[in-house]
């Protein structure tokens, strides 16, 4: 890290370790309070899908992000006063960022989801972030008044701002706070992002900020080029296949951008992390509302989507989606809570956890409730299947050209109806196959316990 300039001198910590450095032994000036907090923000991370392609990776990654190489073209600079909310701090050094592409947002946050949900001293903290982090300002951020709860402030405030703005991909995971004084000599809340070996802000320098910027601009209006559809449920449906024939689950270590919209749009890799912002990101390009939610699937931390359709919220997991064989699995489009809380967990908001461990831990920014079902993916489009309409199955499966069927369960009862009699339910559905079409392939059932779905795929004979 570098040394620090004008009313912050000489203060140097190592993110992620156990105790704070300083670069010499003086004492740091009166500007900054003995109490400096080092943040490492947990990373959402998920197996490969349930049927994972031979490409995919099972390991575990990192719990924090990697970084790049640090460069020359690095700038340090010191605020000298809190930056006004909704434009570029003036002390952050270097020109503001002036790009209004598609997939770079107005510093009009209200239009956002999780912006609205904090308090104001929040709403301070976060708009200071985001005019800091567009200019990429690589010391100190004087956030704004010091609040009695600055640290988790600090926390959900950060959560709240990565959530609402998938387009930025060159920020950290971590960070670290500070009480310190404005330049009028006011108690002030500090932030200072910081990549996990504490050598660099951001992942990025500036000019290959705007490189992958314009990288990422390009692929985010590709994959938009190709959508045909106008009504919202079947362009959230189109999107969802073609992010999943962009992407490969990867766990890849050393890939820093495998967390991001970047990784999963540009290069093609990612995380779940990178899954659910770049869904995010497509959909704000229809103006179709969506945000991020964190929980646990499998065992692991996991991200996946909320997506508003006709003013009812919706479950989208874009990572359990992409399945093996090219396959764009719907099990988890659109789902109730109560259809996806079957094997996943939502991690708690932040209003239910006290704020001495707010930080470092996962939570979510008051998730809207998911209770409708009209646009989920089988009630809209897909068949779901009843204990007597088998033979309607049948026609659906000639009159399909996919060589997997996915089907939905009326219900429980016949979900475990299914289960028990499966190979006899799918004799009879070769039979009634065969007397329609006798060229046509056999096929065989793959059962799905917590979505309450069956897979139909073609075989041979």
């Amino acid at each position: 890290m570098k040394k620090l300039a004008a009313i912050l001198l000489a203060v140097l910590f190592v993110v992620g370790a156990s105790a704070c450095k300083t670069a010499s032994p003086s004492t740091p000036t009166a500007s900054i309070l003995p109490s400096i907090s080092t943040i490492t923000v947990p990373n959402e991370e998920m197996p490969s899908s349930k049927e994972p392609s031979s490409e995919e990776s099972s390991s575990k990654p990192s719990s924090n992000q990697e970084s790049s190489e640090p460069s020359s073209e690095e700038e340090t600079s010191s605020p000298s006063s809190t930056p006004t909310p909704e434009t570029p701090n003036p002390n952050g050094g270097g020109t503001p960022s002036t790009n209004t592409t598609p997939v770079i947002k107005p510093a009009d946050h209200t239009s956002h989801y999780c912006y609205p949900k904090l308090s104001d001293i929040q709403k301070q903290y976060y708009s200071a972030m985001h005019s800091a982090v567009l200019d990429m300002h690589s010391s100190w951020i004087v956030l704004g008044p010091l609040s009695d709860n600055y640290s988790a402030d600090i926390a959900v405030a950060r959560q709240a701002f990565v959530a609402d703005h998938p387009e930025i991909f060159w920020l950290a995971n971590n960070y670290v706070t500070a009480k310190g004084k404005d330049s009028n000599g006011n108690p002030a809340a500090l932030l200072m992002f910081s990549s996990a070996d504490n050598t660099t802000s951001y992942l990025v320098t500036r000019s290959e900020k705007t490189h992958m910027e314009a990288e990422l601009n390009k692929a985010v209006a590709n994959i938009v080029s190709k959508v045909t559809a106008t009504d919202p449920f079947e362009i959230e449906a189109q999107l969802l296949s073609l992010l999943c024939e962009k992407v490969t689950y990867s766990a890849d270590p050393a890939d820093p951008f495998k967390y991001s919209a970047y990784g999963a749009l540009v290069n093609g890799r990612a995380l779940c992390e990178g899954y659910s912002r770049a869904m995010q990101l497509l959909l704000s390009q229809f103006n179709i509302p969506c945000t991020t939610v964190t929980g646990i699937a499998n065992g692991e931390g996991h991200m996946w989507n909320l997506v508003q359709i006709s003013n009812q919220w919706y479950n989208l997991d874009a990572t359990w989606s992409d399945t093996a064989n090219n396959f764009v699995s719907f099990e988890y489009f659109n789902l109730t809570d109560a259809d996806i809380a079957l094997d996943h967990t939502f991690a708690k908001d932040f209003s239910e956890i006290s704020p001495e461990t707010l930080s470092g831990v996962s939570f979510n920014i008051t998730k809207p409730s998911c209770t409708a079902t009209e646009y989920n993916y089988f009630s809209k489009r897909g068949f779901i299947l009843t204990p007597d309409n088998t033979a309607e199955l049948v026609s659906y499966i000639v009159s399909s050209a996919d060589k997997t069927i996915e089907v939905k369960f009326k219900d429980q009862a016949f979900a475990n109806q299914f289960k028990a009699n499966a190979e006899a339910i799918l004799t009879d559905i070769n039979t009634r196959l065969a007397a329609i079409t006798p060229a046509l392939p056999y096929y065989i059932g793959f059962y799905s316990p917590s979505t309450h779905t069956v897979k139909l795929q073609k075989t041979d004979k």
